[in-house]
C-alpha cells in the first residue's frame, strides 16, 4: 500500500474540521478522493460501538411515528413535561405491543437506531 504523509497544516485541517468528509485534491486541483474527518470517524466508531450494545432497536418508521404522535399530542394538548411526555411514549409502545410491532433486536441494523446511549 502507498502512503502520503500530511504535512502539520494538513494534519490541523484534518483535525479541526467540522465537516464529515474532506477532498483531497491534487496539485491542479482535481478531487483525487474523499476521506472521513477525524470527527466523523469518532462518529462512526462510536455509533458501531452502540450499535453492539444489548437493547431494542426502533425503525426508523417507528421512531417517526412516535415523534408524530408527540407533536400532535403537544398541538392538541398545549406544551407539557417530561413526565407527560413518557406518559406518551409508554401508550405509544403499549400500542406497539398490542398490535405485535415490538423493536427489532439486531435485525435491519442500517435504519436502526440503539435506544440506550451508551
Amino acid at each position: 500500500m502507498e502512503r502520503i504523509e500530511l504535512t502539520p497544516e494538513q494534519s490541523r485541517v484534518y483535525a479541526d474540521s467540522d465537516n464529515d468528509f474532506i477532498e483531497v485534491c491534487a496539485t491542479d486541483g482535481a478531487v483525487v478522493g474523499r476521506i472521513l474527518s477525524a470527527k466523523m470517524k469518532a462518529t462512526v466508531t462510536e455509533c458501531k460501538r452502540r450499535s453492539q450494545t444489548p437493547g431494542p432497536r426502533y425503525s426508523t418508521d417507528q421512531v417517526q411515528h412516535l415523534l408524530r404522535t408527540l407533536d400532535q399530542r403537544w398541538a392538541d394538548e398545549g406544551p407539557f413535561g417530561p413526565e407527560r411526555t413518557q406518559e406518551i411514549v409508554d401508550e405509544v409502545r403499549r400500542m406497539r405491543a398490542e398490535q405485535g410491532s415490538s423493536p427489532s433486536i439486531g435485525r435491519n441494523k442500517r435504519k436502526t437506531i440503539s435506544s440506550r446511549g451508551g
